[in-house]
């Protein structure tokens, strides 16, 4: 535990003095919370084995004020699986309804 926030901490400080951004402050999580107009489509799987789909549901609680979020949760999709004709429609669904 004690080496996982020393190397957590280490990547936060990189960020700020090579990257010139706080990626605390400019968290998904926070920023989604700000979005309160903008279309936004969340695409998550269950069966994700890189990001918990806990992560999506959170992101789904602190966009619950903006209108135009959308959620499309899958349970067979693997992290980055972008190959199924469903995933392909549905996000072509999200960018006619508003471009």
């Amino acid at each position: 535990p004690g080496l996982n926030k020393a190397i957590a901490w280490l990547m936060i400080e990189a960020a700020k003095l090579f990257l010139k951004t706080d990626v605390v402050l400019d968290s998904p999580l926070n920023a989604v919370s700000k979005t309160l107009k903008e279309p936004i489509l969340f695409i998550h799987s269950q069966d994700d084995e890189v990001i918990p789909f806990a992560q999506a549901k959170l992101l789904q609680e602190a966009s619950a004020k903006n209108p135009n979020a959308e959620f499309w949760y899958r349970e067979e999709l693997g992290h980055g699986y972008l190959g199924s004709r469903a995933y392909q429609q549905r996000i072509k669904v999200f960018f006619a309804g508003y471009l």
